[in-house]
């Protein structure tokens, strides 16, 4: 038995609510096409292709975002991750951006999990380098 990818296509937007610093003041429509893979028990891929049309200030651009990412079951519970992924551009006119990153993630229940991760720029990415935390709850 060959293990086949799951595939999904989602569609997206951000609202144009909240402060002018924080937001852009425009619908930013996504679709996304998204595939993960199990490739053993404790080994997946997944991969994500985005194509946005975006605003910046009174300008549209559209924008091209690709990843690709490994996961590791360590334990039941615990999870590693290295992931690439990279930009067009990600303000109107400005260079293709390059991401690496990787991180670990613990599945507290069946329904919440938590992650932290770090990643650096590849090319002139900004910013050089990040670092983050974040969790998940399935409803």
């Amino acid at each position: 038995e060959t293990n086949r990818p799951e595939l999904a296509v989602l569609l997206l937007t951000t609202v144009p609510l909240g402060g002018k610093d924080l937001t852009a003041d425009a619908w930013q429509p996504t679709v996304k096409l998204a595939a993960a893979w199990d490739l053993t028990d404790r080994f997946s891929l997944s991969s994500n292709l985005n194509v946005a049309y975006l605003a910046e200030g009174s300008e549209r651009f559209s924008q091209v975002a690709a990843s690709l990412s490994a996961g590791f079951s360590l334990t039941d519970r615990l999870g590693a991750f290295l992931e690439a992924f990279g930009f067009s551009e990600e303000t109107s006119g400005g260079p293709a951006t390059g991401y690496v990153n990787g991180g670990f993630s613990y599945g507290v229940t069946n329904d919440l999990s938590v992650d932290i991760r770090a990643g650096a720029g590849l090319n002139d990415a900004n910013p050089d380098y990040f670092i983050g935390a974040g969790g998940a709850i399935r409803w």
